[in-house]
């Protein structure tokens, strides 16, 4: 973000591959959420629906109809995922907007619950979201061709858990976290595969480091993760590899 002579947040900024650094002209609440490779850039305001910001100038993704919505995830093929509530304050639903449509994906009979889709595979085909319910349920899905599966909760879902990556095979990384507390030691990576959650830390000898939240899962398994000693001392960028 930049800030002017008095303080305030002004707008943000994008640096270029080239080193470049460019002012974009965005309202003080503007929050851009992603940068694609095409340049388009996905921003969410509170007092707008969520828009690109492209070379053709801005293009929002909903009109706005009373309700709300909030864009997590723009995929390289367009695609952006995230949720909508048809009245302000009222329960989200998973969404994903493409070629100008908006589509609620459902809830799984989930009624009252909140839910965001917050992540999709690099080309169109799955997208991978959360639910959570007001008794502290929780619960992970997985949208694609056949519908919408509910996988259930992942390891250490306390608090709450959401998937923060998908790859075209379906392998899904996220993160989860099991006490309101704010301490390293609370955040917890996890890998959904083959109808089933491991912990991210049950697959490495690095007992010093909690391996807290992935960020990517390529087609060969690869996982990109932060991970840090239990007071955010040291901060780690680890690589994952499987073990051939």
């Amino acid at each position: 973000m930049l800030v002017d002579a008095n303080g305030q947040a002004s707008g943000a900024v994008v640096v270029s591959s080239a080193g470049a650094v460019t002012p974009l002209d965005l309202p003080y609440d503007a929050q851009p959420a992603g940068l694609g490779t095409d340049g388009v850039i996905l921003v969410n305001q509170p007092s707008e629906m969520p828009y690109l910001l492209g070379a053709d100038g801005v293009k929002q993704l909903l009109e706005g109809s009373g309700g709300t919505a909030y864009a997590h995830f723009r995929s390289d093929s367009g695609l952006v995922v995230g949720s909508s509530s048809a009245v302000v304050n009222g329960p989200s639903q998973p969404v994903i907007w493409q070629d100008g449509a908006a589509l609620e994906v459902g809830n799984l009979g989930h009624d009252g619950w909140d839910g965001f889709a917050t992540t999709a595979s690099p080309t169109p085909g799955l997208v991978a979201g959360s639910f959570s319910g007001y008794r502290w349920q929780r619960t992970v899905f997985l949208y694609g061709p056949d519908g919408m599966r509910d996988l259930g909760e992942p390891p250490a879902c306390a608090w709450a858990c959401w998937p923060t990556a998908i790859n075209d095979l379906g392998q899904m990384v996220g993160q989860s976290r099991d006490d309101a507390e704010y301490r390293a030691t609370h955040y917890h990576g996890w890998l959904w595969q083959e109808g089933a959650f491991t912990p991210l830390q049950a697959l490495v000898d690095m007992p010093n480091v909690n391996i807290e939240s992935p960020s990517g899962i390529d087609e060969l398994g690869r996982i990109a993760v932060n991970g840090s000693d239990d007071d955010w001392h040291h901060q780690y960028a680890l690589v994952l590899v499987p073990a051939q």
